[in-house]
């Protein structure tokens, strides 16, 4: 159960992170070298955050993405891509190449539930992911990968998954009956808690993120719930901004 955190604003405070007691730490985009370095002098794996399924406008340029979308992400300003498009798998391996080169040892899959493009299907994509993980590896052998969402993805390729990650499932925010007990959601976050549990049972870490003020009560209620199911527990705000609650790592650090 390695201990998880991350940040999402600048500037990162690399050497309180450093100092605070985790195991694995998401850095954000790739290319912070100063961050990597001081991370991992202190015994920590820098992890980059790259979205797996999902381009900003400001790296369409440099992506090369050629292929179709597939719809857009309003909330944020994104497209959605077609995956198993070969310039979008291209530029997710030098995309990996640029976190390894700058010191990152692991990668942070946003989306890694992408749509499934017309005349494909679940295992078209699944294949397609799958494939460029294989490509990293091969340049990267000790590169390691945690995937936000994708359940399926993880329960058909285990070998690539070295933790999944989710959000907000303990405090199960449209049920609110399953508050700090998901399996009593038939819908969505029943479900999603047997998913993980099946991955935990095959050694995958399971890294559950909550949103809450860390310091409070409902961030040790959260903590403690998810502790308990031997999931790794790390509360912090929905922008990711604050020095969260970590397993074994108190907040404020």
């Amino acid at each position: 159960m390695p201990s998880f955190g991350g940040w999402g604003a600048e500037p990162l405070p690399a050497e309180a992170v450093a100092a605070a007691g985790f195991d694995w730490f998401e850095t954000g985009y790739p290319g912070d070298t100063r961050t990597n370095e001081i991370l991992a002098n202190a015994g920590v794996r820098p992890f980059a955050y790259i979205n797996l399924a999902e381009l900003p406008g400001e790296l369409a340029a440099a992506s090369g993405y050629s292929g179709a979308f597939l719809r857009t992400n309003s909330d944020w300003g994104l497209q959605l891509v077609d995956v198993t498009d070969s310039s979008w798998q291209d530029w997710l391996v030098r995309r990996a190449d640029e976190a390894y080169r700058t010191g990152s040892r692991g990668i942070k899959w946003d989306a890694a539930t992408p749509d499934v493009p017309p005349g494909k299907t679940r295992a078209d994509v699944n294949d397609a992911i799958a494939s460029v993980m294989q490509r990293i590896i091969d340049q990267h052998p000790d590169m390691k990968f945690i995937f936000n969402q994708g359940f399926e993805f993880a329960l058909a390729y285990p070998k690539f998954v070295h933790g999944m990650e989710t959000e907000g499932l303990f405090s199960a925010s449209s049920f609110p009956a399953a508050y700090l007990k998901p399996w009593e959601d038939p819908f969505y976050w029943g479900p999603q808690f047997q998913q993980l549990k099946a991955l935990q049972e095959r050694g995958v870490p399971v890294f559950v993120a909550e949103y809450a003020d860390p310091f409070s009560d409902r961030a040790r209620e959260l903590y403690d719930a998810i502790a308990a199911q031997g999931f790794v527990p790390y509360i912090t705000s929905e922008q990711w901004n604050v020095r969260g609650r970590g397993y074994n790592v108190n907040p404020g650090w």
